[in-house]
């Protein structure tokens, strides 16, 4: 790789840790305090607004003020029967982590191809099924997302809806750390035909900047970011964020937002350990009323830093996930934080699709598309499993459980003959044997035997660098198909064990390849007898088509069609 192209740079992750937050030094009989008082009714608020030396905010959807008061005057609300309680406005401080970072050339040639736009070939993107939904025309149009982070940067990725900034040096809600403008493209990077696509592409993003440019932010700019994102009416708040303290007012304040019919989903955290014990998770993922979200790798294994815990509610690819970064450029980044926005993007997928649906119900709705990972059921490190826009396995949580048949002999054979198709394809990582495997696979009944066998043939997928598509719909049976390379390719590599076309797990003979005088086209003639009425086919194209150099193409290829 081009070294003058990249550059590594220490990027915060949003695993948040209290500090005390920094006053200049006072007389210790007038020492003051940035505290957030909630009160009990108006005479309260009255009180805490009488005794503040100066009020930065008044929340709208809590009854708290945000004030800095001297000491003795927070110690005599403390033991007012008008007064809730009282918190610190502690400091919350990011932790550092590297983040490769990278150009938009380099994405774009990352895994270009005739058939596969780099902006769909990232693993993560693939993984959460989120191309099903754009061909479907659902695209998270019109919802509202509020990413609660470091802000959102310029890029021609990304289209900013809004926002606001609760940091006091500045009104812009523009990102100057990074992370927020990552998450955001996470989310719903636009497509435009080059970089990356995000899992909602046309949701409505919303730049809430909490944490300035050092990865700091006080428990106040959270809260108010919260409060605004309740006033402005968003469907879903990405909280790419945490700490293990707790705060009871940050607590009400998701829950008040959760009652509002808002989906909150936060980060589980990056304290978990190598053996997965221990209840780490972070808050506020910890509340009931926010979907904690723990973090996969392209094999479909948590990764070894995610949080675990009986609060992980779901996972979702979160090693090694390329998205939007400031500057112009783009970044490769893990952890909980980069999880968590394929669900927020997966959300906006359904709302869009259940338009009428109640954040609470919107929830449930997410369930019903889980692909169950580690023990059955809900487990402490991946949750009820991967959440992606494709249906739910049958080992997803469900209302009622109704005993399965018990399987006859057909049904056994099929097993089988599908699962020694999935060893071959894994011994010998060829693409005729994957697809044998795909298509016994696909032909058998949707019970937990068949999830299994799909989970290992997409990490087999993702060994292989493969990316499916369903590019060309309802061809006539003699469509001659099309392949455009970005440069020469060698005329001698184009074979039919380069080059080839299957249907129901077999090879379609007859076809006829030829290669353009420049060697930038291949075409590929139907059979005589042209492709069936009604079929559905697979292209390929291996990596064994290389360069007059000889250089390898970088991906293989794989396009679905259907014929008319």
């Amino acid at each position: 790789m081009n070294k003058q192209w990249i550059k590594w740079m220490a990027v915060p992750a949003l695993l948040l840790s209290f500090t005390s937050h920094p006053l200049a030094a006072q007389p210790a009989d007038d020492h003051k305090e940035e505290v957030i008082i909630v009160y009990k009714n108006a005479t309260g608020k009255k009180k805490a607004l009488a005794e503040s030396v100066e009020v930065d905010h008044q929340f709208k959807y809590a009854p708290a003020v945000s004030v800095t008061m001297e000491q003795s005057d927070v110690n005599k609300l403390k033991k007012d029967r008008n007064i809730a309680y009282i918190e610190k406005n502690v400091v919350f401080k990011l932790k550092g982590t590297k983040s490769k970072v990278v150009t938009k050339k380099q994405v774009d040639n990352a895994k270009a191809s005739a058939f596969v736009s780099s902006e769909e070939s990232q693993w993560s993107y693939q993984t959460v099924k989120a191309n099903e939904a754009a061909q479907k025309g659902i695209t998270g149009k019109g919802v509202k997302v509020a990413v609660i982070d470091s802000g959102i940067a310029p890029h021609s990725d990304l289209a900013i809806a809004g926002g606001t900034s609760t940091v006091d040096y500045t009104s812009s809600w523009v990102d100057d750390n990074g992370h927020g403008t990552h998450v955001a493209g996470i989310i719903a990077a636009r497509r435009n035909g080059s970089g990356i696509v995000g899992v909602a592409p046309d949701a409505k993003l919303y730049a809430v900047k909490t944490m300035d440019k050092d990865g700091e932010g006080t428990l106040q700019d959270i809260l108010e970011g919260i409060d605004w994102s309740i006033a402005n009416g968003m469907d879903i708040i990405n909280m790419s964020l945490g700490t293990e303290a707790d705060s009871r007012m940050m607590h009400d304040m998701i829950d008040k937002a959760y009652q509002k019919g808002i989906v909150v989903v936060g980060a589980a955290g990056n304290d978990g350990t190598a053996d997965g014990t221990g209840n780490t998770v972070d808050y506020p993922a910890k509340y009931d009323s926010v979907i904690a979200v723990a973090a996969i790798d392209n094999y479909l294994k948590r990764g070894s830093f995610s949080s675990t815990g009986n609060e992980v509610e779901v996972s979702a690819p979160g090693v090694k996930v390329l998205s939007t970064y400031t500057s112009g450029y783009y970044a490769y980044m893990s952890g909980t934080s980069q999880a968590t926005p394929h669900i927020t993007g997966l959300l906006a997928l359904l709302k869009q699709q259940n338009p009428t649906l109640s954040g609470s119900a919107l929830r449930k709705e997410l369930l019903k598309h889980i692909t169950d990972l580690g023990a059955a059921g809900r487990d402490p490190l991946y949750g009820y499993g991967l959440a992606t826009y494709g249906e739910a396995s049958p080992t997803a949580p469900v209302s009622t459980v109704t005993p399965a048949p018990a399987p006859d002999n057909t049904l056994l054979t099929a097993l089988e003959e599908a699962a020694n198709k999935l060893v071959q394809a894994n011994s010998t990582k060829k693409l005729w044997d994957y697809d044998s495997a795909r298509q016994a696979i696909s032909k058998l009944p949707d019970q937990q035997e068949k999830s299994k066998l799909q989970l290992q043939l997409d990490q087999i997928r993702q060994q292989l660098g493969l990316a499916e598509f369903s590019s060309l719909l309802n061809i006539s049976p003699t469509h001659t198909l099309t392949i455009r390379f970005s440069q020469s390719i060698d005329p001698k590599s184009v074979t039919p064990s380069s080059v080839f076309v299957r249907n129901e797990g077999e090879f379609v003979n007859g076809l006829a390849l030829s290669t353009s005088s420049d060697g930038k086209i291949v075409t590929i003639q139907a059979p005589s007898a042209g492709y069936v009425s009604g079929g559905t086919y697979f292209l390929y194209v291996d990596t064994t088509v290389t360069s007059p150099a000889g250089k390898a193409l970088k991906a293989p290829v794989i396009v679905r069609f259907t014929v008319s």
